[in-house]
């Protein structure tokens, strides 16, 4: 026997607090991180810093196969693409509670200096993409000396 259990009426309605959090997500303007959106897709957890070189973008991903993930930088925007699958229990098996969120995902970023689209590096460990976006370099700041005569 299964302690958790959902009603007919938990498998048709959403639960009053996932509605609270669409609605106040939608009205704040805020994606709802992590959790699963309407058109059936994802929205993983993403981190951006800037360096005096260097954007470094990091995206959890934990369960992506780093195959399917497309990233692509086009002027000043990275966009990074993929898919998560959860595999369907076997045999006579079935879900009895599930969290995790699957299926498709798609970021853009908006870069705040155009890059260097040659020298970008992407390297995927333990669930997590670290992506590094060399600055072009004209966009660096360079240092001037002052000559004294």
């Amino acid at each position: 026997m299964s302690l958790l259990t959902r009603t007919p009426f938990e498998e048709r309605f959403p639960s009053l607090q996932d509605q609270v959090n669409r609605l106040f997500g939608n009205l704040l303007g805020e994606h709802l991180v992590g959790r699963s959106t309407a058109t059936g897709g994802w929205i993983p957890a993403m981190d951006a810093v800037e360096t005096p070189e260097s954007f470094v973008v990091n995206v959890e991903l934990p369960g992506v196969d780093p195959k399917q993930v497309d990233i692509s930088v086009t002027g000043e925007t990275l966009e990074i693409r993929g898919k998560r699958e959860i595999e369907s229990p076997k045999d006579d098996s079935h879900w009895y509670h599930l969290e995790r969120s699957s299926g498709t995902f798609r970021r853009s970023v908006a870069l705040p200096a155009p890059v260097d689209a040659g020298r970008v590096e992407a390297n995927a460990s333990n669930g997590l993409l670290t992506i590094r976006l060399p600055k072009r370099a004209e966009v660096m700041p360079k240092r001037i000396d002052v000559k004294v005569k």
